[in-house]
């Protein structure tokens, strides 16, 4: 992945933003429990915990893949591996279109419980290990500012999609059964498949230089 100015390094991030804000997953599920149980706001707090949770994380995954990446082959293994998972969201994204989600709370959850759902939930992990990652060093490499741009820009999409979904569903409770939120569920999945691809002609460009 070459992203050599700003802007494309920021339209990145947002995209990755709105997408990993638009899908269902553990964090989503706490979010709507809380919207529905009080109100948006409280679903909105939820929404803020990977604030708290991913720094920590992020700054590991790029220790770490920076360590690995020494070795080419190891980056390109990484790089392959960085293009199956994001296959495998894309697919998920699809399977989640066609599925009816229950809109009724089950259990109140606190921020607490949602910060521990975050820590425990396995995506994040694979998200800025095999994915983030190595876009923050491509940004690095190009200039030292430009992973708080990708940061700043991913997780502003982020917050700003599962705000607005908190605030679709306190105004109705059907809203992730619409056909809307379906069909953008489906064009997550392509933006997906094309990031994967990215991933994938980085990772044979590697080998190919061996």
């Amino acid at each position: 992945m070459e992203l050599t100015s700003a802007s494309a390094l920021i339209i990145a991030a947002i995209t990755l933003g709105i997408i990993e804000g638009v899908k269902p997953g553990p964090l989503m599920a706490v979010v709507i429990s809380e919207t529905m149980i009080h109100n948006w706001k409280s679903g909105l707090k939820v929404a803020l915990v990977p604030l708290i949770t991913d720094g920590p994380v992020i700054l590991l995954s790029v220790i770490l893949y920076e360590l690995l990446t020494i070795n080419v082959i190891a980056q390109a293994i990484i790089g392959f591996l960085g293009s199956i998972i994001l296959i495998w969201l894309g697919i998920d994204c699809f399977k989640k279109s066609k599925i009816k989600f229950d809109d009724t709370p089950k259990i109140s959850h606190s921020l607490k419980k949602g910060i521990i759902t975050n820590l425990t939930n396995p995506n994040m992990y694979l998200y800025w290990g095999l994915i983030g990652a190595p876009f923050l060093l491509d940004a690095y490499s190009t200039n030292k500012t430009y992973p708080f741009l990708f940061i700043g820009g991913f997780f502003a999409a982020f917050i700003l999609l599962k705000m607005i979904i908190a605030i679709l569903v306190d105004r109705s409770k059907n809203f992730l059964n619409t056909n809307g939120y379906k069909r953008l569920l489906q064009f997550s999945g392509i933006a997906l498949f094309a990031f994967s691809g990215m991933f994938f002609i980085d990772a044979l460009s590697i080998l190919e230089v061996i």
